[in-house]
């Protein structure tokens, strides 16, 4: 499977416009990110499909790839939900195997949490999913210019 970053470097190589393109059509693009945004939600089992959870699991893959360590406190904050909401949505997460929780060893009162390879591979599929999308977007609109 190919990493997230060969998958950016396609999507940004199949993006490269000239100067003297347009933009894309308002309408082709509001039924792009419709279609976007169902479709990576999606991609959660049904007890936890929200943006919240997503916001959260991009967030834990990020910080799975650069080695940092990440406390309940951050994701809540990066989950786009209130606290509440967000805390029950890290629960539903580690009870669907998404991500681990661990408590620190600095401060037993602060749990640290983790993705899981089965949460990897996913966001990695939907990555690819839409790094292809983006390319036959591009290649419809294209057409539709000649």
């Amino acid at each position: 499977m190919a990493s997230i970053a060969d998958i950016i470097e396609r999507v940004a190589q199949a993006l490269k416009l000239s100067q003297e393109e347009a933009q894309l059509p308002v309408s082709a693009i509001i039924q792009d990110e419709i279609t976007r945004e169902l479709a990576k939600v999606g991609e959660l089992p049904k007890g936890v499909r929200s943006q919240c959870a997503w916001n959260m699991l991009l967030f834990l893959y990020d910080a799975d790839a650069t080695g940092a360590e990440c406390i309940s406190k951050q994701l809540t904050s990066v989950s786009g939900a209130p606290t509440t909401t967000a805390l029950r949505y890290l629960q539903l997460l580690v009870a669907e195997g998404l991500i681990e929780r661990r408590t620190l060893s600095t401060d037993q009162r602060c749990s640290a949490y983790s993705i899981t390879p089965t949460a990897i591979e996913m966001v990695e599929t939907w990555a690819a999913r839409r790094a292809n999308a983006l390319s036959a977007l591009l290649s419809e609109w294209r057409a539709s210019e000649a």
